[in-house]
């Protein structure tokens, strides 16, 4: 977009929609760049892990957010500036040159020389990219200015320097790196793309391939045939996975880590036996906007030959696009790949169709359970529950709206395997908890209540406040001498599931008798979040003043289950010396909850 077309901030549909997500508020300057990371990644409660990936404050060695999403394979290193009014020549140059030195330290610094209030993001991203796990790298500079030449010019720059650090770093595995100016007209983009299922809008001459096709009597138009594999790994290389598999809820996931390796048998598959690999593979499902075809039989309207295809995003087949089109040698050309190409306007049919095109895939976990009895009805009870949204499991594009008060399925989850099982499950069996059937009966048993889901959603949502209260004071320099300790704890990997799982222990105790079925204690009435969260913040802090005794636990990130047992049991004992205190400490949270 041309700098004159943005008069005022409100001209970008970015901003006015950031302007509707007063979740987001509390971040300050960073709720931008919260929210486009949002987009990016298709998070679906990024308030949740603010707190872990924001690394902004004094010391911050010009990294404002640091995130490192293991799930996609990816890291995205942010330093933001954000101005209370358009500038319309631009951000600074030299708020974007601050992102060599963010590179630097992410990639280069001894570790020892990193502040200790960001060592931790940085540790982790360094072993990530020591394990193998990571696909590519996003250096941003994020603003929320009108893009230019000249800072465009700088991050070519330092992505290519930062490129070749990584190459020398990590020469066994394939890192690829992008650094780029995010301003208005990329946040606009973003935005505008989650709304748009078809990013590739290019008109693809084909062959005249023959093939069968179907009308829909809903508008749709289907053309099946087969294609050489080389025509998908064209358009990847052309397109990158990030256009062209747009409609799709993930993009390819790599063929080398033990829980893809279905994907290696993909390309195992394309290489030694190559003429069965279209009977062996699933195929293509691809969204176009338009379908050229010849009807070479007078009259026969369902046999026919495709002339050219406008636009495509392939929402079903990202692995088998990905695997060939990552091959290191050349796709044998016997290699064929069955392809459904969809003509379909109509946006909510869209919706269903990149829905039902990856029930059979494994996508998200959650996604498998969405049409589970215990999911369907506890979306049935939060249409009850004003402010709080739960899909559990299905997945639709959400207004900004519901987006402030969505329940994230894949945090639900986790959260109630630490408060009903163990907190080294909810760390490190996250997928297994929706495709385990023990383990997704003990978060989801036949009892449960959406209102247990805000209870211990709200308990999650209080540990980070408190624990965002602590980093803010810390970075402000006001946090004081006491609160250092917990300061430190609460910034500890995966610690939130630790204190969910210790204050489920002493929930027998705090009400003064057993619980019979814990799976649905809630707060009484029509308590909005916001209260549950208060409710919850007196408990937290009563706990984390045993942070000496709970911090063993909490090292080498929950790994060590027999270590955090006996802490537990040992945190029991001790707060079972204070009971006496309990109805001073807790009798509002005791008086405000039923079972």
């Amino acid at each position: 977009m041309p700098l004159t077309q943005y008069n005022s901030l409100i001209d970008s549909c970015f901003w006015q929609s950031l302007q509707q997500r007063t979740d987001l508020s509390a971040h300050g300057n960073l709720d931008a760049a919260l929210y486009a990371l949002e987009l990016q990644v298709q998070h679906n409660d990024i308030c949740s892990i603010a707190p872990d990936i924001i690394t902004e404050g004094g010391d911050d060695e010009n990294i404002d957010i640091l995130f490192v999403d293991e799930d996609n394979g990816a890291i995205y290193a942010i330093q933001s500036f954000q101005s209370p009014q358009l500038r319309r020549q631009g951000a600074r140059p030299n708020k974007a040159r601050d992102s060599s030195y963010a590179c630097t330290a992410l990639f280069d610094m001894d570790i020892n020389n990193i502040p200790d209030r960001i060592k931790n993001q940085v540790e982790s991203a360094r072993a990530a990219l020591t394990s193998g796990s990571i696909k590519s790298v996003h250096i941003w500079f994020l603003n929320n200015c009108p893009e230019t030449d000249e800072n465009a010019r700088i991050m070519t720059g330092i992505g290519q320097s930062a490129a070749n650090s990584l190459r020398q770093k990590y020469p066994q595995h394939s890192i690829t790196l992008s650094a780029k100016e995010v301003g208005l007209e990329t946040l606009d983009r973003m935005y505008q793309d989650q709304l748009d299922a078809i990013l590739i809008t290019d008109k693809i001459p084909m062959d005249g391939n023959p093939g069968f096709i179907e009308h829909g009597t809903n508008g749709w138009v289907s053309f099946c045939t087969s294609l050489p594999g080389s025509f998908l790994k064209d358009l990847y290389k052309k397109h990158t996975e990030e256009k062209l598999f747009s409609a799709n809820v993930r993009n390819y996931m790599g063929s080398n880590k033990k829980d893809q390796y279905i994907n290696g048998q993909i390309q195992e598959s394309a290489i030694e036996n190559p003429d069965d690999f279209f009977v062996c593979n699933n195929g293509v499902t691809a969204l176009v906007h338009d379908l050229e075809i010849s009807y070479p039989i007078e009259g026969e309207k369902l046999l026919g030959k495709l002339l050219s295809i406008t636009g495509i995003s392939i929402v079903n087949g990202a692995q088998t696009t990905g695997c060939l089109s990552n091959l290191t040698q050349d796709i044998d050309p016997h290699v064929r790949v069955h392809i459904r190409f969809i003509k379909i306007k109509d946006l909510e049919r869209i919706d269903r169709i990149i829905r039902a095109n990856n029930s059979q895939n494994k996508v998200l976990a959650s996604d498998f359970r969405s049409g589970d009895a215990v999911q369907k009805r506890l979306r049935n009870e939060f249409i009850n529950i004003g402010d709080s949204h739960y899909m559990g499991g299905l997945r639709t594009h959400l207004t900004p709206a519901e987006k402030r008060i969505s329940l994230d399925p894949e945090k639900v989850a986790q959260t109630l395997i630490a408060f009903h099982h163990h907190a080294n499950s909810s760390y490190h069996e996250k997928k297994q908890i929706w495709e385990n059937d023990d383990l997704y009966n003990k978060a989801f048993p036949n009892t449960i209540t959406a209102g247990h889901v805000v209870f211990v959603y709200a308990l999650k949502d209080a540990i980070n406040e408190v624990k965002a209260e602590y980093a803010a004071q810390f970075r402000h320099g006001t946090l004081k001498e006491v609160d250092r300790a917990k300061h430190e704890f609460l910034a500890l990997p995966g610690v939130y599931f630790l204190i969910v799982h210790a204050i489920s222990s002493i929930m027998e105790m705090i009400i003064g008798e057993a619980i019979p079925d814990p799976h649905t204690i809630a707060f009484k009435g029509h308590i909005s979040r916001q209260r549950a969260v208060a409710l919850w913040k007196p408990v937290v802090l009563q706990v984390i003043k045993r942070t000496q005794r709970l911090k063993p636990a909490a090292q080498n990130r929950l790994s060590k289950r027999n270590a955090i047992t006996n802490t537990i049991a040992q945190f029991r004992e001790d707060m079972d010396m204070f009971a006496e205190n309990f109805g001073e400490w807790f009798g509002e949270f005791k008086d405000s909850i039923h079972y």
